[in-house]
């Protein structure tokens, strides 16, 4: 499918453990505000690019053809890239799916909270996108690998959390505010949502889709 809010840079973190492997290189992303109902994608663009790209039967020419269905706009609301031109050189949207640097995708909470928590600050969607792809990045370097993993999961947040400013932790503590958009967004107050067609479809209506 095509790449979720993807790039690298050469100025990555320092190290944890010595184990480098374990943190991505850091990336910048284009914060902006994230209003909702951008009336970009309509639902059938969403369950076709679901089906083609991310469900149990996705495969490759299938989701090329999706993708060339979707106008350039809504596969950028969607995924981060173009299908009509190049990305912007150094920077990455605020989609609705994020891939993280050990080629994981999962739904973009931090989009999520861009568009529906009031007064979410602005540049705090950078520094959890930042923090998500650490984590995560982190977390899949030390699978089958016990030391690794044992230093992973010490030193993870000290590294990650580095990504959030004052500001931005102080906004991430209230969780009412949080479950909230979450339940707005994927229609689930869980922690940590699944990417399925439901929470896909959603989320992509409420971020990219027209104005219920």
């Amino acid at each position: 499918m095509p790449d979720a809010g993807s790039d690298g840079r050469a100025d990555a973190r320092p190290p944890i453990g010595g184990e480098p492997a374990c943190v991505p290189q850091r990336r910048t992303f284009e914060v902006a505000s994230a209003p909702p109902h951008r009336g970009l994608c309509s639902e059938v663009d969403l369950t076709g690019f679901y089906g083609a790209c991310l469900g149990p039967a996705a495969a490759d020419a299938p989701c090329r053809a999706a993708g060339e269905q979707m106008s350039a706009l809504c596969m950028r609301c969607v995924t981060g890239a173009s299908n009509a031109s190049p990305p912007i050189p150094g920077l990455v949207p605020v989609p609705v799916l994020m891939g993280n640097a050990s080629g994981r995708v999962t739904l973009n909470l931090a989009a999520c909270y861009a568009a529906a928590v009031s007064g979410f600050p602005q540049g705090c969607a950078d520094g959890l996108m930042e923090r998500e792809d650490c984590v995560a990045s982190c977390a899949d370097c030390g699978k089958g690998d016990a030391r690794r993993q044992s230093v992973c999961g010490r030193d993870v947040h000290v590294v990650c959390d580095a990504a959030l400013d004052a500001t931005c932790a102080a906004t991430l503590g209230n969780a009412a505010a949080l479950a909230a958009a979450r339940q707005t967004c994927f229609g689930s107050t869980a922690d940590s949502v699944e990417l399925t067609r439901e929470t896909f479809v959603t989320f992509g209506t409420y971020l990219c889709g027209p104005a219920p």
